[in-house]
């Protein structure tokens, strides 16, 4: 079956010739796509992270959310119709085996192939990971009232603590630089409510 219109990808289904009605398994027609082969990896293991979610979006409208297999691969189907202008937002999330992966990156055009290598946070003395429980939660310059906002964590980003003040904590969170392909710690402060100890 070749859709007409856009460049719908063409299908086919095998079927025995018989007397009668032939009944064909359904067609899902997909849009046009650019395909990212990704594989996800334990960066000190260099082992496949199995079942990561996966979601690309873009100016806030999801493109894809998909799973990675047992492998820790996924075949990612990004529109076409994008903005090309603009990189995508990539995020992967490992189920809190690791902190929520997120990077802008630029797709090409066809099929392309990326290898994302995720680590967790690496403790030292006196540390201990929590995580995240709700989006847009505030990580702060100082404990006071009103500090200025460093930026906004998400359900499911890892901080490592090493002190607290009451209701508020203090630690680090660790931001991944696409660019210099490098992770950087950032030092702050976070009300109690927002998190919990890890698994």
């Amino acid at each position: 079956m070749e859709p007409l219109g856009d460049a719908y990808d063409v299908q086919y289904r095998m079927f025995n010739a018989d007397v009668g009605e032939i009944a064909l398994s359904t067609f899902n027609i997909l849009p046009p796509a650019d395909i990212l082969k990704l594989t996800v990896l334990n960066e000190r293991t260099d082992e496949p992270i199995p079942n990561c979610d996966i979601v690309v979006s873009q100016g806030g409208l999801i493109f894809t959310n998909i799973t990675a297999d047992t492998s820790g691969y996924a075949r990612v189907r990004i529109p076409i119709n994008r903005n090309n202008e603009i990189p995508v937002l990539l995020t992967i999330d490992s189920r809190d085996l690791f902190p929520i992966w997120r990077a802008k990156i630029n797709v090409p055009i066809g099929v392309s192939e990326k290898t994302v290598n995720i680590s967790p946070i690496k403790l030292e003395r006196g540390e201990t990971v929590y995580y995240v429980t709700d989006d847009l939660s505030p990580f702060r310059k100082s404990p006071e009232n009103g500090a200025a906002i460093l930026f906004l964590l998400n359900k499911g980003d890892h901080i490592a603590i090493s002190r607290t003040a009451g209701d508020r904590l203090f630690g680090r969170v660790r931001v991944y630089i696409d660019r210099q392909n490098k992770y950087q710690s950032v030092n702050g402060w976070i009300l109690r409510q927002y998190i919990m100890i890890g698994k």
